[in-house]
């Protein structure tokens, strides 16, 4: 079912339950309201028929002194010794009659709440549906710019390479490598942005350990210290992965000398910490790395804790289970 259609249905049904509620209590308080309105008129008929015994009656009221049984007059009150009775059908046909209107109004109000509702979603689901399209266009315009402009430029850095040896030719390359992995992260995730991916059980080790031998061809200087076990969460692999990603790329990339990577859990969380040494040749970075690990965290019900110390760097990541 399209998503306009579901929203229009779910958006009636809950103004319908709405007035339905509305419309009892309305009904009861106009019910008794007849019932204290015809209760007044009896009386004030009464006083009327006290004084002017010929005074006529509207039609759906009697009185007579003693008691009589009509099966088309109901006893509504007795006052002193005169009993007061009202036609059967009056007290219903008055409230059929707000009924029909009132249900009428209801109909014209819901339809038109509906109609009112319907376009509305569907023009933002058109401006929505523009700006996506927009974005896919400008996101691959610049994937395709991008992936050229790496792939010329490893191909330089491979040239430089077969004439000269520098440590710093080498950093350049490491950074060109780190960068190519999460280009093709990143253009991944964009790639299937929208589209319906289910949460399903992932093994964290399993997730950790393929990224790792990514870093570890990059930066095998790096001394990798793991204390993984098989644990197991529920969410989207996409999302789950980039998080991943983003917090090894940033303990690898603003590590000194080793990073520790350890995994626990218990009945209702999974803990994943990464703790790293500080290298003091790394300037200070705006964080958006893990700006972006919190937002995806919450899309799959994780916190994310961070400690600096004089030495070393702790990232603790806490997933529902």
């Amino acid at each position: 079912m399209r998503f306009d259609l579901k929203a229009s249905i779910t958006f009636t049904v809950i103004v319908v339950i709405g007035f339905v509620v509305l419309n009892s209590v309305s009904f009861l308080y106009y019910k008794e309201g007849i019932k204290i309105s015809l209760l007044k008129e009896a009386k004030a008929y009464y006083e009327l028929k006290k004084k002017e015994p010929l005074f006529p009656l509207p039609y759906y009221l009697k009185m007579y002194k003693e008691l009589i049984l009509q099966d088309d007059f109901v006893p509504l009150i007795k006052i002193e010794d005169t009993n007061v009775y009202v036609k059967r059908d009056y007290i219903e046909r008055k409230f059929n009659n707000f009924f029909i209107n009132i249900f009428l109004w209801d109909v014209v109000i819901i339809f038109t709440l509906y109609i009112f509702f319907y376009f509305t979603i569907l023009r933002y689901i058109k401006k929505e549906t523009e700006i996506k399209s927009i974005l896919e266009i400008f996101t691959l315009s610049i994937s395709h710019k991008l992936g050229n402009f790496l792939s010329i430029n490893k191909m330089n850095i491979e040239l430089l390479k077969s004439k000269c040896k520098f440590r710093e030719l080498e950093r350049i390359e490491q950074s060109y490598n780190l960068l190519e992995k999460d280009f093709i992260n990143v253009s991944s995730f964009l790639r299937n942005i929208g589209k319906t991916d289910k949460k399903r059980v992932l093994n964290l080790r399993t997730l950790i350990e393929r990224h790792l031998n990514e870093f570890q061809s990059i930066f095998p200087e790096k001394r990798i210290i793991l204390s993984l076990r098989d644990t197991y969460v529920k969410a989207e692999e996409d999302k789950l992965s980039l998080i991943i990603f983003n917090l090894l790329e940033n303990a690898f990339k603003y590590s000194d000398s080793f990073i520790h990577i350890k995994t626990c859990q218990n009945k209702r969380k999974v803990t994943l910490s990464i703790r790293n040494d500080i290298s003091t040749n790394i300037k200070r970075t705006t964080g958006i790395g893990l700006e972006i690990v919190t937002k995806l965290l919450k899309d799959i019900g994780g916190v994310l804790w961070k400690k600096a110390r004089k030495d070393t760097y702790t990232v603790v990541v806490l997933i529902n289970r």
